[in-house]
């Protein structure tokens, strides 16, 4: 599983209150979250994203670093739905579209994908995905690489979870697809977390994290190579939460078997949440 610019480990809560000279009306107010802040331990610098949203509560940009290390993306919004991601780093010289998606009714059913030519300054098309449904759950996620290599992904679910997923390749001289691997999830009982931010979003900054389609909130996740069945890699994430029932912070291990067992890399996050 990729580390994802919202990883989760001790939440402090921003009061963001009205004020009773401007309106007596009591407002219904929500918890969102306004910042993350990734603790990487001894020696390295904590990696802090700040979250915007818009007048609606949508999400308006997600940014990060300062000078050369600055990042930002954030969605455009077209009848409801984000149809695409912008992004903007200190070495582009211009701001682009990282992903554009393209909808049939409410599903979503292809992504273009986009990479930047540093030294040409411009954007190009990479790749593009296609999404294949069945029972109005995902259930089979396609990349086409511009090179003729295709990724293939099928997705099996339990109740509101995305259970499995299988990951198969093809070259362009191939005939049919090899399976590499099965990712097999297990779920904690509450809200999923990607579920504070409207629209799936953050599903659709990085859609090979299947999970974040879920209801749930992962746990754990176990990767067997095929045909061999072997164990590869793990992780574990562990949740907490505060007296409102958001989730306080996340403790997350990754353990790669397969390439060293007494390896294991850790990572822990502090969630702000703002009222708005």
């Amino acid at each position: 599983m990729k580390k994802t610019l919202l990883s989760i480990t001790v939440v402090i809560l921003l009061f963001a209150g009205c004020n009773d000279k401007d309106d007596t009306t009591p407002k219904a107010e929500k918890w969102y979250i306004s910042k993350s802040i990734e603790k990487r331990g001894s020696g390295n610098a904590d990696d802090t994203t700040v979250v915007t949203y818009n007048a609606d509560n949508t999400v308006k940009e997600f940014s990060s670093g300062s000078g050369i290390d600055y990042q930002a993306s954030g969605p455009v919004y077209e009848g409801g739905k984000i149809i695409r991601i912008q992004e903007k780093r200190s070495e582009q010289g211009i701001p682009g579209t990282r992903a554009s998606f393209v909808y049939t009714g409410d599903q979503l059913t292809r992504i273009n994908n986009f990479g930047y030519d540093a030294d040409r300054n411009e954007w190009y098309d990479e790749s593009y995905d296609s999404l294949v449904y069945k029972n109005g759950k995902l259930s089979e996620f396609y990349e086409f690489e511009k090179t003729g290599y295709t990724l293939f992904f099928k997705l099996t679910w339990e109740g509101s979870n995305v259970k499995t997923v299988e990951r198969s390749s093809k070259a362009p001289e191939d005939a049919a697809y090899t399976l590499h691997s099965i990712a097999t999830n297990t779920y904690d009982n509450k809200a999923a977390l990607h579920l504070l931010l409207n629209n799936n979003y953050i599903w659709l900054v990085n859609v090979m994290n299947f999970e974040n389609l879920s209801a749930n909130n992962l746990v754990k996740q176990e990767v067997h190579y095929q045909p061999s069945g072997i164990l590869n890699d793990r992780t574990t994430i562990t949740l907490t939460y505060n007296d409102a029932g958001l989730p306080e912070g996340i403790d997350t291990k990754w353990e790669y078997l397969q390439v060293d067992p007494s390896h294991v890399e850790n990572s822990q996050t502090l969630f702000i949440y703002a009222k708005r």
